[in-house]
């Protein structure tokens, strides 16, 4: 198991891994050459390099802070997270839905609670990662009519949006609890595995990929996470780890940037919608490989101009944060009630800047809560 004394990088360069994907996978173009769109679904299960590390994260922290301090930090920053969520709908339904953040706290939350006294035995973390990956697909063959409200599976009124009904219209389900919250303790898992068994796991995983494709598995499903959909995410958990193998303290000048970029990636996640408009600009007038790097570039310096900003003293305290959660929740809502074609875009502009002063003072956040259960 590596040592949680020095800070471990190889989880801060997948982190940032994370971030590359998603400016190769968010950058809205739909008319794509063959190998522009491979590009693009190679990105596409980016997310699982987010969602296995906050897992180590969690563990690691667990051994640090208490875990109702942490408990109480993952339920704010999922509430708070909801940002994402409206930029994502823009109205109502952004609450009917686990998106990015609910599902990053609730899996770290899963991990606090399984690491709470000791570190977790790698057969129950395995276990648990095959139990919640396999509830989806034994429940769709058992109860293909329950969906959990959306938020244990994915919705059933979810059209793919390459099914000729979708009309070409894509829809966003969100991250459901199953199958997702397996990737954290197989997070966990990989982390603490050795690079045999994280070798065997992704013959495994990629044998999976390519047997379930063949029997007419969709691999680019990722919103209903068909089974070879699932095996490529699970094949880049044990890549990633293949590779890096945990407890990594030094590195070259790329791997530098790409530990610094996952350092920073909540405040890149939040400000990277910036960076992917002055791509979609870019290409207006070159080609998607040129927006690519141009997005790329701008994230960069963005989220390093953003790191700059100080926390504000405001949000020292607690009734800061519950008036930032009523404005925050009360726009969807205004939304619903007016219903006008500005109040949509005025929904998801209130969001997004209360993504960036969540993520400049989301340190005064891990402050209060420590507090509040000291």
């Amino acid at each position: 198991m590596p040592s949680t004394n020095a800070r471990d990088i190889s989880i801060d360069m997948i982190k940032g891994l994370g971030c590359l994907c998603i400016i190769l996978a968010h950058l809205p173009i739909f008319t794509l050459t063959l190998p522009q769109n491979l590009i693009i679904q190679l990105a596409g299960p980016g997310t699982v390099f987010f969602f296995s590390t906050a897992g180590i994260t969690a563990a690691i922290q667990v051994r640090r802070y208490p875990a109702k301090s942490l408990l109480l930090y993952f339920g704010v920053l999922s509430i708070l997270g909801s940002c994402w969520n409206i930029l994502v709908h823009g109205d109502i339904k952004a609450f009917a839905s686990v998106e990015i953040f609910q599902i990053i706290t609730l899996g770290s939350a899963l991990i606090c609670w399984l690491e709470r006294n000791a570190p977790c035995p790698q057969k129950t973390l395995l276990l648990l990662s095959c139990i919640f990956g396999g509830f989806k697909y034994l429940s769709q063959a058992i109860f293909p009519d329950f969906d959990g409200g959306g938020w244990l599976l994915v919705a059933n009124d979810y059209i793919p949006y390459h099914d000729p009904d979708s009309l070409g219209k894509r829809s966003f389900p969100g991250f459901p609890i199953f199958p997702w919250i397996s990737v954290f303790p197989l997070g966990l898992f990989c982390y603490r595995a050795t690079k045999s068994q994280n070798a065997i796991g992704m013959i495994l995983m990629v044998t999976t990929s390519v047997v379930s494709t063949y029997m007419g598995s969709n691999p680019i499903e990722k919103w209903d996470t068909s089974i070879a959909f699932l095996a490529h995410c699970y094949t880049y958990i044990f890549l990633s780890f293949w590779i890096l193998n945990g407890g990594k303290t030094e590195t070259n000048r790329i791997g530098n940037l790409f530990a610094w970029t996952g350092k920073n990636s909540l405040t890149f996640f939040f400000f990277h919608p910036l960076a992917l408009l002055g791509g979609l600009i870019v290409y207006n007038f070159s080609n998607l490989y040129v927006a690519w790097i141009f997005a790329a570039v701008i994230a960069y310096f963005v989220t390093k101009g953003a790191i700059k900003l100080k926390p504000w003293k405001i949000f020292s305290s607690a009734w800061s944060w519950l008036i930032l959660g009523i404005i925050l929740f009360s726009m969807p809502i205004m939304d619903t009630l007016i219903d006008t074609p500005l109040t949509g875009g005025i929904s998801r502009l209130m969001a997004f800047i209360i993504g960036m002063v969540l993520c400049i003072n989301v340190p005064k956040l891990a402050e209060l809560t420590k507090k509040a259960v000291s």
